[in-house]
């Protein structure tokens, strides 16, 4: 009867041991991460005002619950050296389309050339702009233009998954 106990406990632990090296071995996939790109240079001409030193644009979506009022929060920016304009997902599409956004809310500020200086997966009230028309600031979401984010915005909205 000891015998059997013996076998049936060395049994246990070997069966225990290969069920947690099987465990430990199984390689688990990361969640999927979503990624855009954004965009490296703005043609002022497709926006209000070209001629403005300064161009703050909000990439948005009649869908994206966190884009509600964006606009209202970034017009206290507009001057005669600072043009605010929204682009809105599906209003605009081809404007998302063509600078290939794919999460809203965006918030870009590009100088007289296009070129983004500053661009921001959140609040544009963030944005400050200082002495000359300049940005002065944006807080810790802004994001360097041309390279890949990961939005982390709470609320944002997957402009590609939609028709």
């Amino acid at each position: 009867m000891t015998v059997r106990i013996a076998i049936a406990v060395a049994l246990f632990l070997l069966l225990s041991g290969v069920a947690w090296w099987l465990e430990r071995r199984r390689r688990t996939h990361a969640p999927s991460q979503g990624t855009a790109s954004t965009p490296a240079q703005l043609d002022r001409l497709d926006f209000d005002r070209p001629d403005a030193p300064w161009l703050v644009v909000l990439f948005t979506s009649n869908a994206c619950a966190s884009c509600a009022g964006l606009y209202d929060k970034a017009l206290p920016l507009a001057s005669e050296d600072v043009a605010v304009v929204e682009v809105e997902f599906p209003g605009r599409r081809a404007l998302h389309e063509r600078y290939h956004v794919q999460a809203a809310p965006m918030t870009l500020v590009a100088d007289h050339e296009g070129h983004p200086l500053r661009v921001m997966a959140s609040d544009p009230a963030r944005v400050s702009v200082g002495v000359g028309g300049r940005p002065a600031s944006t807080g810790p979401t802004s994001y360097l233009p041309g390279r890949p984010v990961r939005w982390r915005c709470s609320g944002s909205a997957s402009i590609a998954s939609r028709p």
